[in-house]
C-alpha cells in the first residue's frame, strides 16, 4: 500500500497519536480539549496525501526542498498556516509547533513500516522522500507564517504604545494647563500614587514617596476630620466624593485651596477591593498555621515524620502568598495580624476541638475592628 493510501485509511490512528503528543505540550495544552489539540491536523494530513499523489518533476522537488512549493490560488492560507495561527492563539511556542511535525513524521512512518506492505524499493523510497518533503514544506510554511504574524503583532503593539504615549502626553499637557493632578491608592491605604502635580499641591518634591500619613499631615488641621469622613463615606457607600480642603507648607505656612474628587474601585460583583485583600490575608494565615501545625504533630509524637513534606509545601505557599500582599509596611502587616488572630481562634475550635472563651471572642473582635479601621483609613 502506498503511503498516501495508508494515511487515508489509518488517519484516525495517526490522529490519536497526534492528540497524545499534543497533550504533552505544556503549559498551553493543559487547558485544551480534544478538538483544540487536533486543530488542523486532518487538513494537514489531507494536504500531504494530495501532494503525494501529484506527479512531481525534478524542478518541483528542488522548489519544495527550498520551501517554495506552489500554493493553490483558491486557498488564502495553507492548512499549515491556519494550524500555526491557531496554535499561536493557544500559546504554543515555535519549538513546540515544530515538535508536533517531528512527532507526526515519526508516527506515520513507524505505523506504515509496521504494516510491512509489499512495495518495490523505488516506490517505498520515493514515498518516504516525498513525505519528508511535504512535512518540511509544512514546517517552512508554519515558521514563515508565524514570523509574519509575530511581526504584524509587534507592529500593532508598537502602534498602540505610540498612541498611549501620545495620549499620555496630551493628558500631562492638559494637567499642567488646568493645574489638575491625578492620584491612586490600593486599599488598605498605605503608599499613595501621586503625579508631580498632586505632590506640588501638597508641597512635596517630585521624588518623595508619599504615604497616607503624609497626606493628612499636609492638610490644614481644621480640614482633616471632614476629609477623613468624606473618604470613609465614599468607601462605605460606594460613591464618589467631592471635597475642598487646604494644604499647608510645613516650612513657610503657605496655604493652597484644593478641590479633590475621588472614588473607590469595586469588583464586578460589587465587592470592595479591601474584601479581596482580607481574603488573601485569610488564605495566608491558613497556610502559615498549617505549616506550623503539621511539624508540631510530628515532633509531639502524634504523627509521622512524613508530615514535614506537606508542612514545607504549606510554608512555601505561605511565602508565595506574602508576595501577593500589598506593599510591605507596618500597616499592612498589622491588618494581616488581625486576620491571623481571627483565623487562629477559628483553628482552635475546628482543628484543636477547643471552644473559645468570651475573652477570645472579645480579642478577635477588637483585632478585627482595628484592622477595619486601618483598612478604611479611619484614623
Amino acid at each position: 500500500m502506498r503511503l498516501s493510501d495508508f494515511i487515508d485509511s489509518h488517519i484516525q490512528e495517526i490522529l490519536t497519536e497526534w492528540d497524545a503528543f499534543a497533550a504533552t505540550e505544556l503549559p498551553s495544552a493543559a487547558k485544551m480539549d480534544v478538538l483544540s489539540l487536533r486543530h488542523h491536523a486532518p487538513q494537514i494530513l489531507q494536504a500531504i496525501c494530495d501532494d503525494l499523489r501529484q506527479p512531481q518533476t525534478e524542478a518541483n522537488r528542488t522548489a519544495k526542498s527550498h520551501g517554495l512549493a506552489a500554493i493553490s490560488p483558491n486557498a488564502p492560507h495553507t492548512a499549515a498556516e491556519v494550524h500555526v495561527a491557531l496554535r499561536a492563539q493557544d500559546g504554543f511556542s515555535m519549538t513546540q509547533l515544530v515538535s508536533e511535525y517531528r512527532a507526526l513524521r515519526t508516527s506515520v512512518l513507524r505505523l506504515w513500516m509496521a504494516m510491512k506492505y509489499s512495495l518495490s524499493e523505488d516506490s517505498a523510497a520515493d514515498d518516504v522522500m516525498r513525505f519528508n518533503e511535504a512535512i518540511d514544506q509544512a514546517i517552512v510554511e508554519s515558521v514563515d507564517f508565524f514570523g509574519q504574524e509575530l511581526a504584524s503583532e509587534r507592529a500593532v503593539r508598537e502602534e498602540i504604545n505610540q498612541e498611549l504615549e501620545r495620549n499620555r502626553g496630551r493628558l500631562e499637557y492638559a494637567s499642567r494647563l488646568s493645574n489638575v493632578g491625578f492620584w491612586y491608592c490600593d486599599l488598605p491605604f498605605d503608599v499613595l500614587e501621586w503625579d508631580d502635580q498632586v505632590k506640588e499641591h501638597f508641597f512635596f518634591e517630585p521624588s518623595v514617596r508619599v504615604t497616607i500619613e503624609d497626606f493628612y499631615d499636609r492638610i490644614h488641621p481644621e480640614d482633616r476630620e471632614p476629609t477623613q469622613r468624606a473618604i470613609a463615606a465614599s468607601i462605605s457607600n460606594q460613591n464618589a466624593y467631592d471635597i475642598v480642603y487646604r494644604t499647608v507648607a510645613p516650612l513657610t505656612g503657605s496655604i493652597k485651596w484644593i478641590r479633590a474628587l475621588g472614588g473607590t474601585g469595586y469588583a464586578s460583583d460589587g465587592t470592595i477591593a479591601v474584601a479581596r485583600t482580607f481574603g488573601l490575608f485569610f488564605a495566608t494565615a491558613i497556610a502559615e498555621l498549617l505549616g506550623c501545625y503539621l511539624p508540631l504533630l510530628w515532633l509531639s509524637g502524634r504523627g509521622s515524620a512524613w508530615l514535614a513534606l506537606p508542612a514545607a509545601l504549606s510554608l512555601m505557599v505561605f511565602v508565595w502568598l506574602l508576595t501577593l500582599h500589598p506593599d510591605a509596611s507596618g500597616r499592612v502587616y498589622a491588618t494581616y495580624g488581625a486576620i491571623y488572630i481571627a483565623t487562629a481562634i477559628g483553628w482552635l475550635y475546628f482543628v484543636d476541638g477547643v471552644t473559645p472563651s468570651w475573652n477570645d471572642y472579645v480579642g478577635v473582635g477588637l483585632a478585627l475592628a482595628g484592622a477595619g479601621t486601618i483598612a478604611l483609613g479611619q484614623r
